[in-house]
This record gives C-alpha cells, structure tokens and sequence, in this order.
C-alpha cells in the first residue's frame, strides 16, 4: 500500500493505493476474477450499478429506486433495471446454447457408433452364415449360438470403448501439456 499506480496516458494522474480487496467479479455472473480498480466517488462521479436487496417482487420497485436516484442525480441515466436471475441467465444463455448443440451433436455420434457397430456385427454374421447352420445341424442350440454372437459384439464394442477412452486420455494430456509451456 501507499504505492502509485502509473497511469494509460501522460494525461491522467497517477493514483495513490490506498488499499487492496480480495478477487472479486462483479461484471459478469460466472466467476472469473479480473483486475478491477475502484477510484473515489468524487474523482469519477456517479456511475456503475446500483444493487437493491428485496424482501417482494424486485420489479415492483425499480419506479422508486429511479425516482430516488433522479432526487440524488437528476441527470443519472438508469439504464437496465434488471434482476440478479435475469442479468444471470442472460450471461449464461451462450454457453447453453453451447452445451445444447455439443449435447445433440454427441447424440448423433452415438447414434452413428452404434449403427456401426450393428453393421460390423451384422457383416459378422452374414460372413458366418454357413458355420452356423453347420453348428446347428450338430446340435448346437439357438440360444448358445446367439449368445456366442452377442458376446463377440460386446468384444468389439468394448474394445472400440477402451481405445476411444485411451486416445482420449492421451489427447487431454496432450493438451494439458502445450498449455503448461
């Protein structure tokens, strides 16, 4: 404290630091702590948000609280009257809409893999056709048959699962180490 903090351009004055507050946020509604630099009321005027805690309807009170501040401030814009929830879901609307299209397109790539594996399971089994007529002939039953095939299915699904999960693995630490350097 009690240091000079320089100024953007030769014109403004260099401001004393009288003081330092923890991480804060109060532009936006996901966390995410910026710098921020609080100046004297009397040095800037007014401006900035107003916050108002109510016990009923938080628009049934915006007329009063803008005619209270038109008596402090005739000039003072109010601009916005807005609630936390409103100022938050607004803030918030992109990343779902993000998380909307990333969910169905995750959907569709499912869809996708599974069609896939039903396909190469399908392949499969037209490919064995005769040796499972054969197996049937000499007693095998249906349900040990199909069985077999349901397993070898589940084979390949899982290993495509595990390679999917370890390129996976492999890409995020990739990733984490770029980020790192």
């Amino acid at each position: 404290m009690n240091r000079h903090l320089l100024p953007n351009s030769p014109s403004e004055p260099s401001r004393r630091i009288v003081g330092i507050v923890a991480d804060a946020d109060d532009e936006r509604v996901a966390g995410q702590p910026t710098m921020t630099i609080y100046h004297p009321l009397q040095q800037n005027g007014f401006g900035g948000r107003l916050f108002v805690r109510t016990e009923g309807d938080p628009h049934s009170f915006v007329p009063a609280v803008t005619r209270m501040i038109h008596e402090i401030a005739a000039d003072q814009p109010v601009e916005r009257a807005a609630t936390l929830e409103d100022v938050r879901a607004e803030m918030l609307s992109p990343e779902r809409v993000n998380a909307f299209v990333f969910s169905a397109f995750a959907g569709i790539a499912l869809l996708i893999a599974l069609v896939g594996v039903a396909g190469v399971l399908a392949f499969l089994v037209s490919a064995r056709t005769r040796e499972f007529g054969m197996r049937l002939a000499v007693g095998c039953p249906p349900r040990q048959l199909l069985t077999r095939v349901l397993s070898e299915g589940t084979t390949i699904a899982a290993i495509g699962i595990a390679t999917g999960a370890a390129a996976r693995a492999a890409r995020i630490d990739v990733i984490e180490a770029l980020r790192s350097e």
